[in-house]
């Protein structure tokens, strides 16, 4: 069977698909017994992203969290290096839910705060960082993780707005529903044909 993996490994390795043989070999060697083989085998594949997924999934039930960090950290430095960011996200998502078992609070604030400024301000980062920034520094938190950043207003909604009005924070919901009414104008504008212009 070794072989016949070897082979499709063989055959496949510069196609998409390889990733299933790599896994059937590396649950095969596991199980024969073989896990410090399994381990040298998985690292020359580890830069797929389902072998790293595979692996660390692997790790997280068998509860090794420093293991499965380490391997999940490796994949965000390599992700961020890659010219359009893939798997960054998955990776620092999988990293967040390990925070979230281990219980540790401050790794999972630093995950929210990327995932929320990475997403375009997505809500329920928002709600995860709210729960877990104590209610004294929240306001501080808020403003400085805020600042800087570009919420998308498509179709006239923006995330940010959204925040604004949990928080009650009137004076910056009414900037942000200003910015986001005049560029809904602005394009609108560029769009209509000439002669309406």
């Amino acid at each position: 069977m070794l072989a016949f993996l070897d082979g499709k490994i063989k055959e496949t390795q510069d196609s998409y698909g390889v990733w299933r043989y790599v896994l059937e070999k590396v649950d095969l060697l596991r199980s024969s017994g073989w896990s410090n083989e399994a381990g040298t085998f998985v690292s020359r594949w580890i830069d797929l992203p389902e072998v790293r997924r595979h692996e660390v999934e692997g790790l997280q039930k068998e509860q090794r969290y420093d293991e499965a960090l380490d391997m999940l950290d490796d994949g965000i430095k390599a992700a961020a290096e890659d010219s359009f960011g893939r798997y960054q996200h998955e990776w620092v998502e999988m990293r967040l839910h390990i925070h979230e078992l281990q219980g540790d609070c401050q790794s999972q604030i630093e995950d929210c705060r990327w995932l929320f400024c990475n997403t375009g301000g997505n809500l329920d980062y928002y709600h995860k960082l709210k729960k877990l920034v104590p209610p004294s520094d929240w306001m501080i938190f808020l403003k400085n993780m805020m600042a800087g950043m570009i919420f998308s207003c498509f179709g006239g909604h923006s995330n940010a707005a959204d925040i604004y009005v949990e928080e009650k924070d009137y004076p910056r919901l009414f900037k942000t529903v200003s910015d986001v009414v005049m560029a809904s104008v602005w394009i609108c504008c560029l769009t209509m044909p000439a002669g309406f212009r």
